[in-house]
C-alpha cells in the first residue's frame, strides 16, 4: 500500500506506547553490510557465533519478510529506566539498561500493540515488529531513520538522548516515501575521542566498531568463559554490562554528571554484594534477578564477574572468603584462585 495517510495511524499508535521518537524508510540493501563483513571476518564478534550466521539475513530484511517494503525504527529512552526494579546489590556496577525489567518483554509488548493497532487499520497488510531479537543491522536503518548517527564507540548517538535508549523496528509491507531516506544526521562526534581514551581495555576501534574480544560487555554478559587475565584487571566493578564509554560522552553529559558509580572504596557495602554473588547458589541468583537482564549471564556468569572484580581491585578484605569457597566447576575454581593470589600479592 502507498497511501501515506497510515503514517498519521502509527504515529498515533506509537504515541499511545509513549513511544515518539522514530523514523521510517523504504528498504534497500544495507550500505553497512560490506564493513560488517570485514568486522566478522577480522574475528571481533569473538565467539559470538550467531552474528556470522545472520550475515545472510541481515543483508536483506526482506528474508524476515518477503513483501516488506518500509523498515520502521524506534528509540525507547532508559534513563531514567521506565520499569526500575530494586537489585539486591548496591555497589557493583551494572548497566544502566539493565537496571530494571528485561527490554526484550516490556518494549517488545508495546511495539506489538503498535503492530496490532497497524494490521486492525489495515488488516490485508504485514507488520512484523520485534526488539533485539531478528537479524537487522539495527543501527544503520536507524541512521537511515534519521535517529542519529554512527559515533565513535560504535553506538547511535541522538543530539537529544545521547545513547541511552534502545532500539526497536517494525517492518511492514506498507510503503514509506523514498525521500524519507535522502538525507542524515551530520556526524558530530567532531574532534571528540574520549571513548576510545577511557575504555580500560582499549576496545573500541579508530574505525567506528569494538573489538568484542577485548570489551567487558562482552566478558559479563556473552562470553560463556572466563576473560584473558589482561581483562580480568580490568574489569573496574561492573558486574554486568559496561557504561564506560558511555559515562565519557558528551552527548550524555546532562544524565551522567550529577550521578557516580561504585569504586573499590564502596568498603563494606561491596564486600556485601561480592559475597553474596560467590555464595549463593545459581538458582538463587536466577530467581533474584529474574525479570532484568541478568539472568542472561546465569549464576555462573555473575560468579565469574564477581571473581574477576575482586582479583581486578586485589580486596584483600576477601582473602578469607575465597579461601573458605571451593567450587566445582573448573573455570570458577581457576578464577578462584586467581582471584585470591591477586589479594594475597
Amino acid at each position: 500500500m502507498s497511501d501515506n495517510s497510515w503514517q498519521d495511524t502509527l504515529n498515533s499508535a506509537l504515541k499511545s506506547q509513549g513511544l515518539e521518537n522514530y523514523g521510517l524508510t523504504p528498504i534497500a540493501t544495507p550500505v553497512s553490510i560490506e564493513f560488517y563483513q570485514n568486522w566478522i571476518d577480522q574475528g571481533h564478534h569473538a565467539e559470538m557465533s550467531y552474528l556470522k550466521d545472520h550475515i545472510e539475513q541481515k543483508s536483506d530484511a526482506t528474508s524476515l519478510l518477503k513483501r516488506a517494503k518500509t523498515v520502521i525504527s524506534v528509540l525507547a529512552p532508559y534513563e531514567p529506566h521506565p520499569q526500575p526494579i530494586q537489585l539486591p546489590i548496591k555497589a557493583m556496577k551494572v548497566a544502566r539498561y539493565a537496571r530494571g525489567a528485561d527490554y526484550h518483554h516490556w518494549l517488545q509488548e508495546k511495539m506489538q500493540d503498535v503492530a496490532n493497532q497497524l494490521k486492525h487499520e489495515y488488516p490485508d497488510e504485514e507488520f512484523l515488529c520485534f526488539t533485539d531479537s531478528k537479524p537487522l543491522l539495527e543501527k544503520e536503518w536507524a541512521a537511515k531513520n534519521n535517529l542519529g548517527w554512527i559515533g565513535k564507540n560504535s553506538l547511535l548517538l541522538n543530539q537529544k538522548l545521547g545513547s541511552l535508549f534502545f532500539l526497536s523496528e517494525i517492518i511492514t509491507t506498507m510503503t514509506a516515501e523514498d525521500s524519507q531516506a535522502t538525507f542524515s544526521v551530520p556526524d558530530l562526534c567532531g574532534k571528540c575521542t574520549a571513548c576510545i581514551e577511557h575504555c580500560p581495555t582499549d576496545a573500541i576501534l579508530d574505525d567506528r566498531s569494538l573489538d568484542a574480544r577485548k570489551c567487558l560487555a562482552y566478558w559479563n554478559i556473552e562470553a560463556k568463559t572466563p576473560a584473558p587475565k589482561e581483562i580480568r584487571e580490568n574489569y573496574e566493578g561492573w558486574l554486568f554490562g559496561c557504561d564506560i564509554c558511555q559515562e565519557v560522552c558528551p552527548w550524555n553529559k546532562k544524565v551522567f554528571q550529577k550521578q557516580t558509580e561504585a569504586s573499590s572504596s564502596d568498603g563494606l557495602q561491596l564486600q556485601q554484594d561480592l559475597t553474596y554473588i560467590l555464595t549463593s547458589s545459581n538458582k538463587r541468583l536466577q530467581k533474584d534477578f529474574a525479570a532484568t537482564p541478568l539472568t542472561r549471564a546465569g549464576g555462573k556468569g555473575l560468579k565469574r564477574s564477581a571473581l574477576c572484580i575482586i582479583g581486578g581491585w586485589r580486596i584483600a578484605s576477601l582473602s578469607e572468603t575465597l579461601q573458605s569457597l571451593s567450587f566445582d566447576n573448573e573455570d570458577l575454581e581457576s578464577l578462584r584462585k586467581w582471584a585470591l593470589d591477586r589479594c594475597q600479592t
